[in-house]
């Protein structure tokens, strides 16, 4: 999630009934910056752990104003979840941490904040256990400044989803930095008592705005998306290209591009944001912010389309050749599923898919708020996939925009919405939630 998307109060399980969508949202906690400074605008999708304690961050708020990270407990009884802050970011030790938490065997937590650090190019965390306190820790300070980090440096701006690999490296990507400016992709490894870090890929493409990283099952390669890289017969708003989908061997840095996204014309979707997923099969998938066969236009009524839910599969044993297929249209206003999915996916044992829409650059309103949805494979699997809409954020009470992917467990998703949960906080639009959803 790009840095435009976002810029101990227990609560009680306030029922907001979804009576017309078939489901039940909660809204678990509503974060009102400036109240024991929980922070606010939550922009990362949750981490559970195996207590089903759920860890998150803000991106501001908290007692600096620069971000925190969180823990959100389970009642032992009733319907009160316990929050504590874990750290308050105060600018040296990094602002607006933007990436979803990794929790590693040990139980620790590490993630990435934008910007701050020694360098002000942001950092990379780690939040120990010790106790029933926790020690926080810079594990690496990224180079200066937004474009100032080119030449062989080794970028700046991390702000999404990490992988570490059986050694305990961590993989990622920086928005901004590297050999021509566009951003990288990392790897952080521990040597000799330090982290060091090395820049696998420099972008050169303008605008690139890689997604995060996920690694196959065998740790071989690492798979990402970039907005703005290949096509550029998009019509598009500030992004190069119309995206692409990316893998790295990881063995000697060689990069190949299993699809690049052909654009509006031709109904495939562009500018995947939504970080990828893999299946049991191999099969990777993801969200496109625009295209599709959605009527949305942008600031100059140009369509764009609203974007789409799409799968690449494998063709060939050694993954040189994929196919693209479109799982789903997003429509807009019609039929009330929303527009332009910024999240990555879920998947359940049965195949189902889940995510959010967070109507990106849309008034607030009927439908503006995002939506969350599931989709259904069909059966026989030639056959159309089927969507419903399992909440329509109504920005009140249960919050608005969710900017995040979401949790599945025990047939449950929880997330975090950007906005909404109290209309007296942040200048009366909320400062966001942590919520449940009860298909």
């Amino acid at each position: 999630m790009t840095r435009t998307l976002r810029c101990l109060l227990a609560t009680f399980w306030l029922l907001t009934a979804s009576l017309c969508w078939g489901s039940t949202e909660f809204a678990l906690h509503r974060f009102s910056t400036g109240v024991m400074n929980d922070g606010k605008e939550p922009t990362s999708t949750l981490m559970r752990d195996s207590l089903g304690n759920f860890y998150g961050t803000t991106c501001c708020g908290g007692t600096n104003g620069d971000g925190t990270v969180f823990e959100l407990s389970p009642p032992f009884s009733g319907t009160v979840w316990t929050y504590s802050i874990l750290h308050q970011f105060s600018n040296s030790d990094g602002i607006f941490p933007d990436s979803p938490l990794l929790l590693d065997s040990s139980g620790n937590l590490y993630g990435t904040a934008a910007n701050g650090g020694a360098n002000n190019g942001g950092t990379i965390f780690e939040l120990t256990p010790v106790g029933s306190a926790w020690t926080f820790s810079v594990l690496y300070s990224f180079c200066p400044g937004h474009n100032f980090c080119n030449g062989s440096s080794d970028g700046n701006e991390p702000t999404d989803r990490l992988a570490m690999d059986a050694s305990g490296s961590i993989y990622g990507t920086t928005e901004f930095g590297g050999a021509h400016g566009e951003g990288t992709v990392w790897k952080a490894s521990l040597i000799g008592g330090t982290w060091t870090e090395n820049v696998l890929v420099s972008w050169s493409d303008a605008n690139t705005l890689p997604t995060g990283v996920i690694l196959d099952s065998t740790g071989s390669y690492l798979y990402g998306a970039n907005a703005g890289s290949g096509n550029t017969s998009c019509i598009g708003w500030f992004f190069g290209g119309c995206g692409a989908v990316w893998r790295l061997r990881l063995s000697d840095s060689t990069l190949s591009f299993p699809y690049y996204f052909k654009g509006v014309a031709n109904l495939d979707g562009s500018t995947p944001r939504g970080d990828l997923i893999f299946d049991s099969s191999g099969n990777l998938y993801g969200t496109t912010l625009t295209g599709g066969t959605g009527s949305c236009v942008d600031s100059n009524g140009k369509t764009i389309g609203c974007g789409t839910v799409f799968r690449l599969s494998p063709t060939s044993p050694t993954g040189t050749s994929w196919t693209e297929t479109v799982l789903y249209n997003f429509t807009g206003n019609s039929i009330g599923d929303g527009r332009f999915p910024t999240s990555e996916l879920v998947i359940d044992s049965s195949g189902d898919l889940y995510g959010t829409t967070s109507s990106y650059l849309y008034p607030l309103g009927s439908y503006g708020n995002g939506a969350v949805f599931k989709l259904t494979p069909p059966s026989p699997p030639t056959g159309t996939w089927s969507e419903s809409t399992l909440h329509a954020f109504q920005g009140g009470n249960d919050g608005s925009r969710p900017p995040a992917g979401l949790v599945l467990d025990s047939g449950r998703l929880y997330g975090v919405t950007l906005l909404g949960g109290s209309t007296t906080a942040c200048t009366g639009q909320g400062c966001g939630t942590v919520f449940e959803v009860i298909p």
